[in-house]
């Protein structure tokens, strides 16, 4: 016997899980614009923190994806369960109990922090020194005729 013939457990056919990686890949490819905004404005700045910035977006990126993308899945889990109790008559279309909740104060956090990271980044760097003026210049010597 074929053991994926006889397969016993529920296979989604409806492409939810195609969604939900779209979905995924979707968020993680905006975030990571949005990182890379502040590393933009610094290196065009060339600001006094352009290296900070620089080392600090893509830790931000990765913590700001993870945190919707974990999101994301635990709503997508709720969904899915939800959608099995309103099929069973268990639940009413309503009925929002165990609904997961967004962590609001860490995803602020992480915006105040990409909000410090931008306004750091439009700060120009120190002024350049002026060169040293030099009164007596050295005259290069002058090549050899070609022969």
């Amino acid at each position: 016997m074929n053991p994926y013939l006889a397969n016993a457990g529920r296979t989604d056919v409806s492409g939810a899980e195609v969604n939900l990686t779209v979905i995924c890949i979707g968020i993680v490819a905006v975030v990571a614009v949005i990182a890379l905004l502040p590393m933009i404005f610094a290196w065009q700045r060339r600001g006094r923190f352009a290296d900070a910035i620089t080392t600090y977006a893509p830790v931000w990126g990765i913590a700001m994806a993870g945190v919707l993308v974990n999101t994301s899945l635990a709503w997508n889990r709720w969904l899915g369960e939800a959608h099995m109790r309103l099929m069973s008559g268990y639940a009413e279309s309503t009925d929002t109990t165990g609904a997961p909740v967004p962590p609001l104060k860490l995803i602020g956090g992480l915006v105040a922090v990409w909000v410090a990271m931008l306004a750091a980044s439009q700060l120009r760097g120190a002024p350049r020194p002026a060169p040293a003026k030099v009164d007596n210049p050295v005259k290069p010597e002058a090549a050899p005729p070609a022969s």
